[in-house]
Parts: C-alpha cells; structure tokens; sequence
C-alpha cells in the first residue's frame, strides 16, 4: 500500500487519463420501492467526460427498459452513430432521444 501511495499519484497524474479514450459504467437494473417505481418513467445516469476522455458512455436498466446514454465534448457524434447502428443491424430496437 506504501508503495501504491507513493507512486500511483505521479503515475496517473502522468498517465491517467492519457491512456483511454473513453469511459463505460454499468450500474445494472436499478429497483425501488413499488409505490416510488409507479411514479418514474425513466431512469438516465449521465456520464461525465473530459478534454481527455472526450466520451463517456453509461447503461442502466430500468423496468422493461435499457437506458444507453452518452456523455461527450467534442461536436462528433461518430461513437453514438456507430454503436446504435449496430444495434439496429443486430434487429435489437433502438428509440433515440437527444438534447
């Protein structure tokens, strides 16, 4: 652990971020209770992203529904394009919603 605290910092502070080009969470089926869920239509967990990591990319499942979202900032939107276009070759149904 001593050696992690002495060195880990300088190496990401180095490296880190440098080394991706992007980030992926998955934070898997998202429960509550009966009388809450009722009430909630949706659920979307925006990523953050960075000059470095221009894009991020979260997935949530809500009731009968998967909650794919993109956080980015750059103007190019080639990842999303790409990705839901598999998607859509796969024969999986994709509904796109944008800000």
């Amino acid at each position: 652990l001593r050696i992690k605290q002495l060195m880990g910092r300088p190496i990401y502070m180095e490296l880190g971020e440098k080394l991706y080009s992007g980030s992926f969470s998955n934070l898997g089926s998202i429960k509550f209770p009966k009388e809450l869920e009722e009430q909630i239509e949706s659920f979307h967990f925006i990523p953050g992203s960075n000059p470095i990591r221009k894009v991020g990319c979260t997935i949530v499942s809500f009731k009968d529904n998967l909650y794919v979202t993109f956080g980015r900032v750059c103007k190019e939107t080639e990842v999303e394009k790409h990705f839901f276009s598999k998607l859509v070759k796969l024969g999986i149904p994709v509904k796109i919603e944008t800000n």
